[in-house]
């Protein structure tokens, strides 16, 4: 169910209309008797506030001010004295009003003059509504003042004063309502004015907490991702790392039994040679281990790397450290062969014998002219000469198979 948004002011000012309409259909004016006693703030300006709704609804309104020592008895009394209207002791608490309230003498004086208005003692009626003209700390006073002149007037048969005194009451009415129109106006522009800054200030609360919500979000979104990030990265560090130690356990275990085998190949073939038998499909399988194992290397995967990233105008070929390493490789997995690149009784030059140790790498063309330092066509033109110096009368020959004939 939608709520309804009620307007006190729009509401009490039709009220107001309502109860003035009715106090005026009356034969005789209603009032209001106040009594306060001692000068505290808040209740002076209640009592105020209650004469000005008084005039506002046409009632009439009259106060009285007592000092703070009036005992409970002569309140009583004065309540009593105010019921019954009885004149002699309400002029003799007028005058006590008179004497204790210095500040605002003239709700007393006013409240004397329609005592003895209602008294019909008019001369006596003029004469403390004149004292009553003076200022007044609640301006609704002077309205009541001017009605009241107006009654007196009219009773003592003075049209045209009456007249005049009901015109400058209806002036002097229309003028504070006017006035507090305009303080209504600025109140509720002041109340719209505070309204908007609370709902301003609750919508800027609103976009900071939203922003603040945003960026917590987002740090706890970037810290899982980096966590996650982080988890990944270490499961594939963790991942590689078994890899890399299933492979070294694989290789391991693969040279454990090529070198096994090669033991168990090599044994055969002696005892094949000693007895004067065919060796050549033992040679052949020796071979095939030991350039297995030779590819297994990591020189050997060195190499093959170094050949894969040619970088234009950086030199690749390998240096005389490298050479070496090559050449004791080798001659480690073929030992006779390295006896018979020692003897060079076939005149083979420095590049030649680099040709012969790279041969056992079964490398492409492009891939040795890299490790030589030199174009393709000079690393086919060294290959065919070297190929002469060891097989001339076998064409086509490989390299390495023709020093194996040899290095047996």
């Amino acid at each position: 169910m939608a709520a309804t948004v009620i307007d006190g002011k729009a509401l009490a000012a039709k009220c107001k209309e309502r109860v003035k309409a009715e106090a005026g259909a009356l034969s005789k004016r209603p009032g209001l008797a106040v009594i306060i006693v001692g000068d505290n703030p808040a209740s002076r300006t209640y009592v105020n506030s209650k004469r000005k709704d008084c005039a506002e609804c046409g009632i009439y309104s009259e106060e009285y001010a007592l000092p703070a020592e009036t005992s409970q008895q002569e309140l009583l009394e004065l309540v009593e004295a105010l019921k019954e209207r009885d004149v002699e002791k309400a002029r003799a608490y007028y005058s006590r009003s008179l004497s204790s309230d210095t500040m605002d003498q003239v709700p007393s004086y006013l409240a004397l003059s329609d005592l003895y208005y209602n008294e019909s003692l008019l001369d006596s009626a003029r004469y403390y509504l004149a004292l009553a003209t003076g200022p007044s700390l609640n301006p609704y006073t002077s309205i009541d003042c001017f009605y009241l002149g107006y009654l007196i007037e009219k009773e003592a048969g003075d049209t045209e004063k009456a007249l005049s005194l009901l015109e400058q009451y209806q002036a002097k009415k229309d003028s504070l309502y006017d006035q507090q129109k305009q303080v209504d106006i600025i109140d509720a522009e002041k109340r719209h004015d505070v309204v908007t800054v609370v709902q301003d200030n609750k919508k800027l609360v609103a976009e900071k907490q939203f922003l603040f919500a945003l960026a917590v979000i987002i740090c706890l979104l970037l810290i899982v991702g980096y966590q996650l990030r982080d988890r990944k990265r270490r499961l594939e560090i963790n991942r590689q790392q078994q890899f890399l130690e299933e492979e070294k356990n694989r290789h391991e275990k693969q040279e454990t039994e090529q070198e096994g085998r090669l033991r168990e190949l090599t044994a055969e073939m002696e005892r094949k040679a000693a007895a004067h038998e065919d060796t050549s499909e033992y040679k052949k399988e020796i071979t095939v281990l030991r350039v297995e194992k030779l590819k297994q290397s990591s020189l050997f995967e060195t190499m093959k790397e170094r050949c894969r990233k040619v970088k234009p105008d950086i030199e690749q070929k390998l240096n005389e450290e490298e050479w070496r390493s090559l050449i004791r490789l080798i001659d480690s997995l073929f030992p006779n062969v390295s006896v018979f690149m020692k003897e060079n009784t076939l005149g083979l030059t420095k590049t030649e014998t680099k040709i012969c140790y790279l041969s056992f790498l079964d490398l492409h063309l492009n891939e040795e002219a890299v490790l030589l330092g030199v174009s393709s066509d000079s690393a086919n033109k060294f290959r065919s000469r070297t190929r002469r110096k060891l097989c001339p009368n076998q064409k086509g020959s490989d390299i390495n198979g023709c020093i194996l004939q040899k290095g047996w």
